[in-house]
């Protein structure tokens, strides 16, 4: 027993514990309430209940409520220490307000929540940006509050933070609740992009929105111009309106928002910050901080029907020439333009310093207002033939037939030292009488003619000409001036291995060296008039010709000997981006299998890719002699993130159990080629496929792949199937004709008889029980009832969409050719066009792996020459 002292009560619960004293600093009549609590002996409290007050007579007090056990674990004290224990709670409780008088204290009063919450935080933001939320009872005391983020996360916080791993829009939902129980929740919704997927692409909308171009960089669409300002400063024009600078070299480019999205071809500088861009449909742009804002200066200056040529002489002045000898002038930066005519429907030769000259029939004539004024400076009268006339500086050289018969051209030649003031006559006595087809002069004295095919060479200014050795297996090369000052030549070799030399003079053929295509060794020479430009004596820029190399973009700093690509518009460096089969786990990681038999795999989105699988059999562009039934065959499907299946060129399936480390070849199906493939889960799936004698059947699967059976034969050129269930599917294809199947595939029902020019391309299951199917001519139809009845969907485009796929039941995506692209987030009821800044490629195949995260495999070229594409969006391509 413990020794007698003055007594206090404590009430716990309906139980009344009398005898515990020890403490001689509570009062005798001081009673304590702790509700939902009681008193019990050590031998009835197991551990870890021994934090609590323990005294000699083993009295042990149990708290059953968070507070009180807090209290509790400050006050736990062992025999030893009991006195000290009960004095710290007879203080608690005391602070707390217990005790004193013989009635137990009142309860507190109840916070009431206000009548009006309101939740504060950004509606859109970033994957991994930290979002702070509060709201507007944040600060009130009483209440306790429960957010739950949307994505699985929440917090009881009353202002908490919160970053989200994935694109998406999210529900947040908060309860705030008062002691009495009593709650409000209160909703929210969070919009959230994936721009760091899209970080320094190209896009098509503003500040990294829209879909981007990942491969090639930074853009496929096709380069009409290129014009650079020193070896690291430069610019490409081109399709939609595209405009891109780079400041180092070509190492990266920035794409420049040019506000059109017509054809450019054209594009100059005057320096660093001053100068124009022109384009179809008569385009000019204009712009004063080196490209950072182009302005529209107008449109309709010309038609479509004419060529163009771009001149800027200064800052202010620019001239926009026509083949057809109409041009435009400005000397106030764009501000006004003059529009003139050449004389005689010649165009004109601008020169640097603005002079122009034309040269015609009856005379060469000189303008140093743009056309304002011409005045006649060497007469003559040859009708409809055209000089030659060469400009260096004051010095000029005119070459014009003084006779004409039908077999004879006889040619005369002067020379002009005053910018021609006066003019002197060349004796062409040491060259052939016809047949002059180039002439150039590298300085006063030295220069070049080519007469029937061979060079001939002067070092008097034109005096006398001496005949240029040339090779022996190909005495007649081509000859053409690439620069002021620098002839080339180039031997094409036909006998043995069929290559093509090229060499360079500066100094009119008396001396050459050998120079490196841009492209290949084999590759024809890209056309001077626009697609080269001299820098400095060992810098060249070159735009090769689109029918050889998709118009890339090369620089060489060492005379032409070695080239370097630093934009391309068709092929993109390194591994090949021409996909069969596209697969993302999430936003980073992804699977893409490509025409040449690899399997790539991705860490970054997309950005690089290594290959994972190698050797696989190419996907052949024919099959048995007849062509591939689709443009795209999707070869590669995943049913979680470790099982998945890949079809090889060869129609041998292989097998993942591991998320692609590894993988194990099925066997072979012989002869029977596969056109299309689903699994439905990891045991089941069904493919269609075409016999050797070209009929087309169903197989099934039951384990994995490991052996497939025919269930039955497909009426029709069956291309493409989709299961939403083991029971229900359909498959279709040419003249829009669509089957299902309620057995399993076992028996079909003809659903769409068809009978039009349209193909599906494409089907999908966004749900069960609906399927949607699209195809050419802008096919995109859509079934509720697991394929029984179908109704065209309400777009307007006739593009032939390829690819229909959706993420959920209410957000999907349809790509196809011309670059089109429709969206859906509810369900298909509506679906909205999204810009991807080109109308050239074919777009086939489209995968999101949130709502935000997306890529969109492409490809253009032509039947001969194909090359891929891929694009990817941060903002669901919005």
């Amino acid at each position: 027993m413990l020794p007698s002292r003055p007594r206090c009560h404590l009430e716990v619960g309906q139980e009344e514990a009398r005898g515990i004293s020890h403490a001689p600093h509570i009062p005798h009549d001081r009673r304590f309430r702790l509700s939902s609590a009681r008193l019990l002996r050590p031998r009835d409290c197991p551990e870890p209940l021994g934090k609590s007050l323990r005294g000699a007579a083993g009295w042990h007090y149990r708290a059953t409520n968070s507070s009180e056990e807090t209290v509790l674990r400050k006050l736990s004290c062992s025999r030893g220490l009991l006195a000290a224990s009960l004095v710290s709670m007879a203080w608690w409780l005391s602070a707390c307000g217990g005790g004193g008088g013989g009635e137990p204290a009142a309860p507190p009063p109840v916070t009431a929540i206000p009548d009006s919450v309101t939740v504060s935080a950004t509606a859109v933001t970033e994957v991994g940006d930290a979002n702070a939320f509060t709201n507007s009872a944040a600060g009130v005391s009483g209440l306790t509050f429960a957010w739950n983020f949307g994505d699985g996360v929440t917090s009881t916080e009353p202002s908490p933070k919160h970053s989200y791993a994935s694109g998406g829009d999210f529900d947040v939902t908060l309860k705030v609740t008062n002691s009495a129980g009593t709650s409000k929740d209160v909703k929210f919704k969070v919009a959230v992009n994936n721009r760091e997927l899209v970080k320094d692409l190209s896009c098509a909308g503003d500040a990294q929105a829209g879909w981007c171009w990942q491969a090639p960089r930074p853009s496929g669409n096709s380069i009409s111009g290129t014009y650079f300002l020193s070896a690291q400063v430069g610019w490409t024009v081109g399709e939609q309106g595209e405009i891109q600078k780079t400041g180092d070299g070509g190492k990266t480019w920035t794409r420049q928002l040019s506000g059109v999205t017509k054809s450019l071809r054209h594009v100059r500088f005057a320096d660093a910050n001053n100068g124009w861009v022109i384009g179809e449909s008569g385009t000019v742009l204009r712009t004063v901080d080196g490209g950072a804002h182009w302005s529209l200066q107008g449109e309709g200056f010309w038609d479509d029907g004419h060529d163009t040529a771009l001149t800027v002489i200064s800052p202010s002045t620019a001239v926009i020439q026509r083949t057809d000898s109409q041009f435009q002038a400005t000397t106030d930066g764009g501000v006004t333009w003059t529009q003139r005519v050449s004389p005689n429907a010649i165009p004109a030769t601008v020169m640097p310093d603005g002079t122009m000259w034309a040269a015609n029939g009856d005379g060469l004539r000189k303008t140093t207002d743009f056309g304002k004024t011409w005045a006649v400076v060497k007469s003559y009268s040859m009708k409809g033939v055209t000089p030659s006339l060469v400009v260096r500086g004051s010095l000029l050289w005119l070459m014009f037939p003084s006779s004409a018969s039908l077999d004879v051209l006889v040619y005369v030649a002067y020379r002009s030292a005053d910018g021609g003031a006066t003019w002197e006559p060349l004796p062409l006595s040491s060259l052939p009488s016809s047949g002059a087809t180039l002439v150039d002069f590298v300085d006063a004295n030295v220069g070049a003619i080519v007469v029937n095919g061979i060079l001939y060479r002067t070092v008097d200014g034109g005096g006398t000409w001496i005949q240029v050795a040339t090779s022996a297996e190909d005495p007649s090369p081509d000859y053409t001036v690439i620069s002021p000052g620098v002839l080339r030549r180039t031997f094409t070799y036909t006998v043995g291995e069929y290559k093509v030399v090229g060499q360079v003079s500066e100094n009119a053929g008396a001396t050459w060296r050998s120079i490196t295509p841009p492209v290949d060794a084999n590759a024809a020479w890209p056309s001077p008039s626009k697609a080269l430009q001299r820098l400095d004596a060992n810098t060249w820029i070159v735009q090769s010709d689109d029918s050889f190399d998709f118009r890339n973009v090369s620089v060489s700093t060492d005379g032409m000997q070695s080239w370097r690509v630093v934009r391309s518009s068709g092929v993109a460096e390194g591994v090949s981006r021409n996909f069969v089969g596209l697969w993302f786990f999430d936003a980073k990681r992804g699977m893409a299998l490509t025409t040449k038999g690899v399997l790539l795999e991705t860490l970054s989105g997309g950005r690089d890719w290594s290959s994972k699988l190698t050797g696989l059999p190419q996907s052949a562009r024919h099959i048995n002699g007849f062509p591939q039934p689709l443009p795209y065959t999707d070869r590669l499907q995943f049913i979680d993130a470790k099982r998945g299946w890949l079809l090889a060129g060869d129609s041998q399936f292989h097998q993942t159990q591991d998320g692609g480390a590894t993988w194990q070849a099925r066997p072979s199906l012989g002869s029977q080629q596969i056109l299309n493939f689903q699994f439905i889960d990891a045991s089941n799936g069904f493919a269609v496929a075409f016999r050797a004698d070209l009929t087309r059947v169903l197989l099934r699967t039951t384990d994995g792949g490991q052996t497939w059976t025919q269930l039955s034969e497909l009426p029709g050129a069956a291309r493409v199937l989709r299961f939403s269930d083991p029971l229900h599917g359909v498959v279709a294809g040419d003249s829009g004709r669509i089957l299902s199947t309620e057995d399993g595939g076992k028996t079909w029902i003809l659903r769409r008889e068809g009978g039009t020019s349209s193909v599906v391309l494409s089907v999908t299951s966004s749900e069960a029980g609906s399927f949607w199917a699209s195809g050419s001519d802008g096919l995109l139809l859509t079934s509720k009832d697991n394929g029984a009845t179908w109704t065209q969907a309400p777009v307007t485009s006739t593009a032939s969409f390829y690819k229909v796929r959706f993420l959920d039941a209410l957000q999907g995506w349809a790509v196809g050719s011309g670059g089109a692209v429709l969206a859906t987030k509810d369900g298909g009821k509506t679906w909205v066009p999204q810009n991807t800044g080109t109308t050239d490629l074919w777009l086939v195949d489209v995968f999101f792996a949130d709502s935000r995260s997306g890529w969109i495999v492409g490809r253009g070229g032509t039947e001969s020459v194909v090359y891929g594409t891929l694009m990817v969006t941060g903002t669901g391509g919005q």
